[in-house]
């Protein structure tokens, strides 16, 4: 799948930086300024220094020193403080670039969780992270470069030319003419490398996406031999990223061949011209080691700006991926009003829903749940079941229909609201590799009685009382150290400790033995359940009978409606087929 990524222009990058600071914005863009002014001074030292050569050079016996005690002053005491504010300045930029760039993590991750089910399909897990880290160590790094070498060589070179301005035109000539054709090779190469640091950070982010994905599924890489496949794959993602930085490297060591060629020219002719002038009594002694220096700053300045060059265009280029993260609108359809309390009914009316691959959504959907039942969904494999349960969460928008909790419109709920009112037990119960009790709070404040109801009705007090540290234990990544009907109880064990009013069940106890699920449904839908509304989607038929009523799908629409017992009954409904069907196949 190809990565969004976006060519930020230069103007963009300061905009993306000034996002990131929030609160900061005020206070680092004052000391931005400082840190520019005192910058500025640099440049003094040079120009005392000159003075002072003067002051030698037409020095007498006797004549009094005390100007050249002030230039020692003056330089010694300016030296301290301009240093003591750059320090300051660099403290408090610096504190402000590390907090920009947690706000990156931070909210990159939670730009992630607000984004639709389909948007997050169009790219693997590790490429988003990937450009969302890279992306938020850029913006530290551009804070850095900006208050330790950008804003520095914009004062000293602002200085330089300001200086050359009030000298004979031949040097302000000169300087211009070098300045301009030292930036038109940097950024003519510039262009070149620009397109492979693109290259590059895709393929990067392309490798790392391949760690990640291959670390977060080791259980599965060792349990199925994959090793050297994955291995394989990785070596030719790197092997790209490789190829490319050496392409990057030999550009740039060509383009500092000639840029060192018009350095070695440049200094020849200043160096005449500033003769030339001395010898005429145009300028001073002094002056000319002020101009000297002034021209050797102005190329360190230059040279520097190469150096940052194939840095900034990296960090441009990081940025560029990340901030596509932050201007995507795709996200779940949601709005900001709260969850009605007295609602009766959730109603889905000609509900349509298109994944737009081909794959089944809903079509024509019609169901009613009615507060405090237990609705049951049944029909085939890629009959839509799913998929209704991902649209009542949210994760899906419908494409046309009404979707209404009580009288009010669903999209009009805002998304969080939505999801402290349902619960629900996934077949693949996704689990962290933290504690079985952090597992089934999800870190939420502890409630102990809640969590003894979570444990006793899902019936895990077999599996903490073998696990030498109870609920403290750890259980691995994904889980992988309790069994799959270990994991759907601990999921089951989760939606009854979130206590919301609306529990799904999407093939929740697909896993368990006929005799642990009773067991379990009989307490989850009795005293506990009472007073909750539940849809339970089951593939196995016979979870179907603690409801009290079901809904059949088929091509993503219901196709019948009634009671288990009704529907058992009636050996023309595609229930009772389903059913038999399901005997025989035994």
């Amino acid at each position: 799948m190809k990565i969004e990524t976006q060519n930020l222009s230069w103007l963009d990058i300061p905009k993306s930086i000034w996002y990131f600071l929030e609160k900061d914005k005020k206070k680092s863009l004052f000391y931005f300024i400082v840190i520019v002014i005192a910058f500025f001074y640099d440049l003094v030292p040079a120009y005392i220094v000159g003075k002072m050569v003067d002051f030698f050079t037409g020095y007498t016996q006797g004549q009094s020193l005390s100007l050249f005690y002030f230039y020692v002053v003056f330089v010694g005491v300016t030296w301290i403080v301009a240093s003591l504010i750059r320090l300051k300045s660099h403290k408090v930029l610096s504190i402000a670039s590390k907090k920009a760039r947690t706000r990156a993590r931070v909210w990159g991750f939670e730009r992630l969780t607000e984004f639709s089910l389909g948007w997050h399909n169009k790219e693997n897990t590790g490429n988003k992270f990937q450009r969302i880290f890279t992306g938020a160590e850029a913006i530290e790094k551009w804070v850095l470069i900006l208050r330790r070498d950008l804003l520095r060589i914009m004062a000293n070179s602002v200085g330089v030319l300001i200086f050359f301005l009030f000298l004979d035109f031949k040097f302000i000539s000169l300087v211009l003419i070098y300045a301009l054709l030292f930036l038109y090779v940097e950024f003519s190469f510039g262009k070149k490398i620009l397109r492979l640091s693109n290259d590059f950070n895709l393929s990067n982010q392309s490798a790392g996406g391949v760690y990640i994905e291959s670390a977060n599924n080791m259980l599965a890489v060792k349990a199925l031999g994959a090793k050297d496949g994955l291995v394989s794959r990785v070596k030719d993602k790197e092997t790209i990223s490789r190829d490319l930085s050496i392409q990057k490297t030999t550009i740039s060591n060509f383009k500092w061949q000639l840029l060192q060629f018009i350095n070695g020219f440049s200094i020849s002719i200043f160096l005449l011209i500033a003769g030339f002038a001395s010898i005429s009594n145009a300028i001073t002694i002094g002056m000319v080691l002020v101009i000297f220096t002034y021209f050797s700053k102005l190329q360190t300045s230059l040279s520097e700006i190469s150096n940052l060059h194939m840095d900034v265009i990296d960090l441009r280029s990081d940025l560029g991926n990340m901030m596509p993260i932050f201007k995507e609108t795709e996200f779940i359809k949601t709005g900001n009003e709260s969850f009605p309390k007295d609602w009766q009914k959730v109603e889905i009316k000609n509900g349509v829903m298109d994944y737009g691959s081909g794959q089944m959504g809903l079509k024509d959907f019609n169901l009613v749940l009615k507060r405090n039942t237990k609705t049951g969904i049944a029909g085939l494999s890629g009959s839509g079941k799913s998929t209704l349960a991902k649209i009542i969460l949210g994760l899906y928008g419908l494409k046309t229909g009404t979707f209404k909790v009580g009288n009010k419109n669903y999209y009009s709920i805002a998304h969080n609201e939505t999801l402290s009112n349902i619960s629900v037990v996934l077949q693949e119960t996704e689990l962290f590799n933290l504690s079985l009790r952090d597992n089934i709070t999800m870190m939420r404040v502890e409630d102990k009685e809640l969590l003894d109801i979570a444990v006793e009705i899902s019936n895990l007090d077999e599996v903490i009382g073998r696990l030498p540290e109870g609920l403290d234990a750890m259980i691995g990544e994904k889980g992988y150290m309790l069994s799959g009907g270990e994991r759907q109880r601990l999921g089951i064990a989760r939606a009854i400790y979130k206590n919301a009013p609306i529990i799904i069940l999407d093939e929740a106890t697909s896993s368990l033995d006929s005799e642990t699920e009773g067991k379990i449904m009989e307490k989850l839908l009795g005293e506990y359940g009472k007073d909750k509304t539940f849809l339970i989607i089951a593939h196995r038929l016979g979870t179907l009978k603690y409801t009290d009523n079901i809904a059949v799908m088929e091509r993503g629409k219901v196709v019948e409606e009634g009671s288990y017992d009704k529907l058992m009954n009636n050996q023309s409904s595609v229930f009772y087929r389903m059913n038999k069907e399901k005997k025989d196949e035994k």
